[in-house]
């Protein structure tokens, strides 16, 4: 959050580096992906290849934790909860389509949060609502305490939720596959849509 450190990943592995230009530090993972840092800094969570593993990986010293499965196929991305005890991950079942699920770290099996077809991006900074996406959806927010979603009014099919504000107020969207980008936000209380910023290479020949 501090914007100090970066998680990448690439065929090599997976990755933390500081932006003060020192080295990257090689966590290992051949081929893994680097999902996202644990609130305090000192773990990531990461998926396998294959997509068949979630593990925990210390930022520092210290062994890999493969989480248990419980009957998982396959993984394809995961998120912290701000109290560092649970985790959000969107996986499938043997034969079932893409859901999300939290799994408390401390112990017991994945609950889903989400019906099939339908898939978090972005957790709310008090870990209270989950942002999530669906084939020729909008985005809709589901309380991780359970109950009914609701949709973020003016958001629109194909927009990705990345990220909040610190304060919850606002989400930030995207949209896959488009040069130039736009990042909009999302007021959440009124749902205004504001463009925050466009994003564009000097040359996007060949992007």
């Amino acid at each position: 959050e501090d914007g100090q450190t970066l998680l990448f990943d690439d065929r090599f592995g997976v990755y933390v580096r500081r932006t003060d230009g020192s080295p990257p530090v090689h966590l290992g993972l051949s081929e893994g992906f680097g999902d996202d840092f644990s609130p305090d800094g000192k773990r990531v969570l990461a998926t396998t290849a294959s997509g068949s593993q979630l593990v925990v990986l210390p930022a520092g010293l210290g062994d890999p934790m493969p989480l248990p499965a419980h009957g998982i196929a396959a993984y394809r991305g995961a998120l912290w909860f701000p109290d560092g005890h649970r985790v959000l991950f969107n996986g499938t079942l043997p034969g079932g389509s893409l859901r999300s699920y939290i799994q408390d770290l401390r112990g017991g099996p994945p609950s889903a949060l989400t019906p099939e077809n339908t898939w978090v991006l972005s957790v709310s900074p008090d870990g209270e609502w989950a942002a999530a996406i669906g084939p020729d959806q909008g985005v809709s927010l589901w309380p991780v305490a359970g109950g009914g979603p609701r949709p973020v009014a003016s958001s629109q099919p194909g927009d990705r939720p990345v990220a909040w504000s610190a304060d919850g107020r606002w989400l930030w969207v995207f949209r896959r596959g488009e040069v130039p980008a736009e990042v909009s936000r999302l007021e959440m209380a009124t749902g205004r849509r504001e463009l925050w910023k466009t994003l564009q290479p000097p040359d996007s020949s060949g992007v």
